[in-house]
């Protein structure tokens, strides 16, 4: 009976090992060849820097919730009331309600988030956006606080969304799956330049 959970043990641990590296071999393929250091917890920005592979982290605490078809789009429900930056960069923009930033990371990549998906304005006072337009902020600058409980009351589903904007020949890979509860400053995805297109 002990060598049947031994064998068991064995082949799950087997499984488990294959799936980690071999995520990251196919990664590897697909970026020249080189294996990245991504996994949980473990961050060489000068790796990353070197090789245009760009880690961008959970603006907010709280719970992956599944997308329609449009993988671009990553929803996050929120535990609190305030949003921080997902990584360095620039505000480039804050739309007029005052929930919706699009965002430049330090290393070129666009991003859009919001807060709340309304078009009444008169939800507007329930955002305080922290930062102006043109503001070059650090990661995890707080960037906007919000009603959460407020926002639910009204009807508007307080969830934050991050759009990200890719360009040719770069690919995007998701850390984190349906239903995951995040901190805030957990590695959510990254984008790369997919070397096998």
């Amino acid at each position: 009976m002990t060598e049947n959970w031994i064998w068991i043990l064995a082949i799950a641990m087997a499984l488990v090992t294959g799936y980690l590296f071999g995520r990251t071999s196919s990664l590897a393929e697909e970026i020249g060849g080189e294996e990245p250091p991504i996994r949980k917890g473990i961050r060489d920005k000068e790796w990353e820097k070197k090789h245009g592979f760009q880690v961008v982290d959970s603006p907010v605490a709280g719970t992956v919730v599944a997308e329609e078809e449009d993988d671009t789009v990553i929803t996050i429900r929120p535990r609190d009331n305030k949003l921080f930056a997902p990584t360095a960069g620039k505000v480039l923009k804050i739309f007029p309600m005052g929930n919706q930033f699009l965002f430049e990371t330090e290393f070129g990549a666009e991003l859009t988030i919001q807060v709340g998906d309304t078009s009444d304005d008169m939800l507007g006072v329930m955002y305080r956006p922290r930062v102006v337009n043109h503001e070059i902020v650090p990661e995890g600058k707080l960037l906007l606080e919000f009603d959460r409980e407020g926002l639910e009351e009204q009807g508007v589903e307080p969830t934050v969304k991050l759009k990200v904007l890719l360009e040719e020949g770069q690919a995007k890979e998701l850390f984190v799956e349906d239903g995951v509860k995040l901190s805030r400053g957990e590695e959510l995805f990254c984008i790369y330049e997919n070397a096998a297109k």
